[in-house]
């Protein structure tokens, strides 16, 4: 099953990413619309952590990590090669840039 991980740096403390991160209200603001309040999908498992760290300077590191396995086993696992990995990549990557985006504008 694929494994894929993103680490971006925001630039605020990490009370307010941890706060931003794991406020649901917040997911419909950085998601593609595609994906927004999805509650069942075509996904055998899917499984999205965040790691957070801070440094001396107040820059956080947003860590994200998606695990994910496509059914139908064999051609599933064709999927994960030929598009779906990469799809959950740009997936991550549009997640992160947003939240970057919106996390260093509002302040506070």
């Amino acid at each position: 099953m694929p494994v894929i991980e993103r680490t971006t740096q925001i630039n605020a403390s990490i009370e307010r990413v941890f706060a931003f991160v794991t406020d649901i209200r917040n997911h419909p603001r950085v998601s593609p619309p595609e994906t927004c309040e999805q509650v069942r999908g075509p996904f055998a498992l899917w499984k999205h952590e965040h790691w957070f760290e801070s440094d001396i300077s107040g820059i956080t590191s947003l860590k994200d990590r998606f695990t994910f396995s496509a059914p139908l086993g064999p051609l599933g696992r064709l999927a994960e090669k030929v598009w779906l990995t990469r799809r959950m990549l740009q997936l991550m990557e549009h997640l992160q840039a947003h939240e970057k985006v919106l996390i260093e504008s509002e302040g506070g």
